[in-house]
């Protein structure tokens, strides 16, 4: 046996969220990296991938909520260039990576505290689907008594009783079935302690990386939200939130040895923009 390349909690993450995504591609069957992890900051539908009809070197991602044409639901592009994106994520994570380094513990206690809070809210999400199922499974025991009795009575006739009688029993096993499976999603979270550890290991790997790669984007990234590029004191000026796996947004302090992450690009419209980190 070795040692995990990559913590069990991270890795099961990694493939539950790959297995709800769908890798975009560019017609000749290219694939990115970034597909997948992108979401519109607004409308927080997906950001789908593509290529430059007039300079197919140029790659960019989009909302895929604005190009729905009579069915859109984003007022906004969200335009975003590939190899901007790559710069400017590879910039944060050398961030990240050198806030670890020189300032490991001010780093575990913020990321300890977003584990926290991200377990508290996962924890009431799935306390509030229990109650929801709960409450469906009391209302179909009253449905069937009352379908019940209203054949009985002769109100409804047995065909449709037994129709309807199936069709509640279904939905019933499916939500009891639902219902075991939370209370005990519910009660191995609380019997799980939650550390810093887990994540700190992580990044500690790539304290040296100089190229972005898929598989560091899926062992420290769950999602970027992309926000649209904005007028600033007379910038235009990208905004992007990092979700780290496992906890969260993480806000750097403004600290000595810290790096800034001046990023920029000039566009095709000739316009230069400028990245500023967005906090969640």
């Amino acid at each position: 046996m070795h040692a995990p390349i990559i913590e069990r909690v991270v890795w099961e993450k990694i493939q539950k969220k790959r297995g709800t995504t769908r890798k975009r591609t560019k017609s000749n069957g290219e694939k990115n990296m970034f597909s997948g992890l992108l979401v519109c900051a607004d409308c927080g539908s997906n950001l789908f991938y593509h290529f430059h009809q007039g300079n197919p070197n140029i790659t960019y991602f989009n909302c895929s909520g604005y190009n729905r044409g009579s069915r859109k639901i984003c007022s906004s592009t969200h335009y975003i260039r590939t190899d901007f994106l790559e710069q400017l994520v590879l910039g944060e994570i050398k961030r990240l990576t050198k806030f670890v380094m020189q300032y490991e513990n001010e780093f575990a206690n913020i990321v300890m505290g977003n584990s926290i809070k991200a377990a508290e809210q996962e924890q009431q999400a799935r306390q509030k689907e229990l109650s929801s199922l709960k409450t469906r499974d009391k209302e179909l025991d009253v449905l069937f008594e009352r379908i019940y009795e209203d054949n009985v009575c002769g109100k409804i006739s047995d065909d449709r009783f037994a129709k309807m009688s199936v069709k509640y029993e279904i939905e019933q096993k499916e939500i009891q079935i639902k219902i075991k499976e939370l209370e005990i999603e519910i009660n191995a979270t609380k019997n799980k302690s939650v550390t810093s550890d887990m994540f700190l290991r992580t990044v500690r790997k790539y304290t040296r990386a100089k190229k972005l790669t898929p598989r560091m984007l899926n062992e420290l990234i769950e999602k970027i939200e992309v926000h649209q590029s904005e007028k600033i004191d007379g910038k235009t000026v990208q905004r992007l939130t990092i979700h780290y796996t496992c906890v969260g947004v993480i806000d750097i302090p403004d600290l000595d040895k810290i790096p800034e992450n001046n990023v920029s690009i000039h566009t095709r419209q000739g316009v230069d923009v400028h990245y500023a980190p967005c906090a969640g």
